[in-house]
């Protein structure tokens, strides 16, 4: 029996892009998304806007680059979408 997992993929053009990008776990600035005007901000934020207080720690270079990689990849305009 096979145990892969199905992963719904998008036949539009607005989903082009590398999908293996998003098999790998991303971050999300929790703390720093307070306002829902934030979704409109035209780039990723600054990495030290992942710090969380609750763990004490912000996120790697890693995991900035792979945020940045992302953003590029699938054409982001906002953080809306």
């Amino acid at each position: 029996m096979d145990e892969g997992y199905d992963i719904p993929v998008s036949n539009s053009l607005s989903m082009k892009g590398n999908l293996s990008l998003l098999l790998k776990i991303g971050v999300y600035p929790y703390e720093y998304m307070d306002s829902v005007k934030k979704l409109d901000e035209t780039a990723v934020p600054p990495k030290q806007a992942f710090y969380s207080k609750l763990s004490g720690e912000g996120i790697g270079d890693e995991d900035y680059d792979h945020a940045q990689k992302v953003w590029k990849e699938f054409g982001m305009k906002s953080l809306r979408n």
